[in-house]
């Protein structure tokens, strides 16, 4: 009699073992993908990854933020808070991203945002060392032969690809010809172009 009044209900063990499935939720996760043509990793980390991971954690109510800068490339993927509505992180997550293309002058285009699905993960790659071009403008130069910053971002973007990523290609690079009102500038004639080894990917994580 006395244990049979310490064995619990079966209808009681029966709903504490649903419980965990009834009650929990995955957390939420959006990704949000940025277009930075010309920009090495370390450009997109200085102007988008690094400041949009802060205002995304602070403005937001998600539990993490992550941030991956690439050649050409930012993503980032906000982990909402366990029990969170994913819509209302969703919606948080673009009155953010709102004003970031606007403040790049062209220069950023948004790819995607979206939350992902439950069964797709969320990235996780090694850093690599590789090779790349450094080109850093000489603005007053390039002001005195009629270049704008805008006009000569577009051309190095254009002309920067695979086949830069090495002595030859750097040396290509150098010679790129970008025209302004009524003839043209050589790339070297207003910038250092150099090959320069760094990783091909920087990653930010707050908190």
């Amino acid at each position: 009699m006395f244990r049979a009044l310490l064995r619990p209900p079966l209808f009681l063990l029966a709903l504490s073992a649903m419980a965990p499935f009834g009650c929990s939720k995955p957390q939420a996760v959006v990704k949000i993908s940025y277009a930075c043509p010309g920009y090495s990793a370390e450009v997109t980390d200085e102007h988008v990854v690094w400041p949009l991971v802060t205002s995304l954690l602070l403005k937001t109510n998600a539990e993490k933020v992550t941030g991956i800068g690439t050649d050409g490339r930012a993503e980032f993927y906000l982990i909402g808070k366990k029990g969170g509505d994913p819509t209302d992180l969703l919606h948080e997550a673009q009155t953010v991203v709102a004003g970031v293309v606007e403040k790049s002058n062209g220069m950023v285009r948004l790819s995607e945002i979206r939350l992902l699905g439950t069964s797709e993960p969320v990235p996780s790659q090694p850093i690599k060392q590789v090779y790349r071009p450094k080109v850093v403008i000489d603005f007053k130069k390039a002001s005195a032969a009629g270049l704008t910053a805008e006009d000569a971002a577009k051309a190095i973007s254009a002309a920067i690809g695979p086949e830069t990523n090495s002595p030859e290609g750097v040396r290509k690079l150098a010679s790129t010809t970008m025209p302004v009102e009524g003839s043209h500038v050589i790339l070297s004639d207003v910038a250092t172009v150099t090959l320069e080894k760094g990783p091909d990917r920087i990653i930010r994580t707050l908190p």
